[in-house]
């Protein structure tokens, strides 16, 4: 297979550059940059996998010991352009991405909810154990086949033209061979944490160091 679907990307094999120096404890990792000022994020993720967020209660998390903001859906400033996408008439298009703190409804299980920002890591940690939820919950989908069945719902717009090969030539085959094949979900398991740092250098300029391989 030269592509990947649709993506004009051909798929190669690449050398490690970076090999010895993860093996070795050489590796610069982002969480490991020590820049002056820095202050530091922790994510609160939803506890249920469909529903809305009802009430949200981070009053223990602001009073507690370095703790410099809270952010949820209630007080996140809004993105001009980012809750219909770029096309207001189309909606979210393919690889828009989580738009987070922008409305109350849970999408999936671990979503975040709420960010903590302390002058440490471990303030911030300890405090985003102390924000609580409620949630109106609703009835999740966690079978990819009870998914697929007719009249289910469709959430976004993402993957509907999901259909590969020659429709026609399938309809008029003498032979078909149909099957449900399965594999086990595979999981990427990278030696760096998550981890963002932006700091702003003027007004116009924000440096970001970012763990991704695609930043964009």
């Amino acid at each position: 297979m030269d592509y990947f679907f649709d993506n004009p990307l051909p798929l190669a094999d690449n050398d490690r550059v970076d090999g010895r120096a993860k093996v070795t404890g050489a590796a610069d990792y982002t969480a490991e940059q020590n820049l002056p000022g820095l202050v530091y994020g922790v994510l609160v993720g939803s506890t249920v996998a469909n529903g809305t967020v009802t009430t949200i209660d981070s009053k223990a998390a602001e009073r507690a010991p370095g703790v410099l903001a809270v952010y949820t859906h209630l007080n996140a400033p809004k993105i001009p352009g980012y809750e219909q996408g770029q096309n207001p008439a189309k909606g979210q298009t393919t690889g828009g991405g989580l738009r987070i703190f922008q409305d109350n409804v849970i999408r999936f299980s671990g979503q975040p909810i709420a960010l903590v920002v302390a002058d440490t890591f471990e303030r911030a940690t300890h405090a985003a154990s102390l924000v609580r939820a409620r949630y109106g919950k609703e009835t999740a989908l966690t079978s990819l086949a009870t998914a697929m069945e007719t009249g289910k719902p469709v959430e976004g717009e993402a993957y509907k033209e999901n259909v590969r090969g020659e429709k026609d030539a399938w309809k008029a085959a003498p032979v078909k061979v149909e099957g449900t094949y399965t594999m086990p979900i595979q999981v990427h398991n990278p030696m760096e944490l998550h981890a963002t740092i932006a700091r702003w250098e003027s007004e116009d300029k924000v440096t970001v160091w970012e763990k991704t391989q695609g930043p964009v």
